[in-house]
């Protein structure tokens, strides 16, 4: 099972990393990868995203949320057309290191027939997947700071 991954060592507190990829509302103003989202994330919930990776069309995913932890983690899982064609199951994992340090690590494991044909996109999404880290950091850090 392939898996794709970035992550970002963030100078702020997990709460404010937390806050930032939660509230799906402000996605359009910062994420370059999950450029809108809505929906309510709690367990069992469906939301509605738009990811943008380089050099292809925005594609629009309603995934299921498997788990949601409060300053932990955000997981959820996306289908292309039926179960079994391309699962991907979706993670925005946080650990605080220390009380004002964060470590943010973002994957997906992708199982499903199609996988073998989809090299090509899979290192496009993992690009985006750095992209977006380096905007959370960002944008926690510029927060970290004016509220600091």
């Amino acid at each position: 099972m392939p898996r794709i991954q970035a992550a970002a060592e963030i100078d702020a507190p997990v709460g404010i990393v937390w806050d930032i990829l939660t509230d799906l509302s402000s996605y359009p103003m910062w994420n370059p990868f999950i450029v809108q989202a809505e929906g309510e994330l709690s367990v069992g919930s469906t939301v509605v995203v738009m990811v943008a990776t380089p050099g292809s069309r925005p594609v629009r995913f309603r995934p299921k949320i498997l788990a949601f932890e409060p300053q932990r983690l955000l997981r959820w899982r996306e289908r292309l057309l039926l179960p079994g064609v391309f699962d991907g199951t979706h993670s925005h994992e946080l650990t605080a290191l220390g009380a004002a340090r964060t470590r943010y690590h973002q994957y997906e494991d992708i199982t499903g027939v199609a996988t073998p044909f989809l090299g090509r996109m899979l290192k496009a999404t993992e690009e985006a997947f750095g992209y977006m880290c380096q905007a959370v950091k960002t944008r926690a850090e510029n927060r970290a700071r004016a509220t600091g």
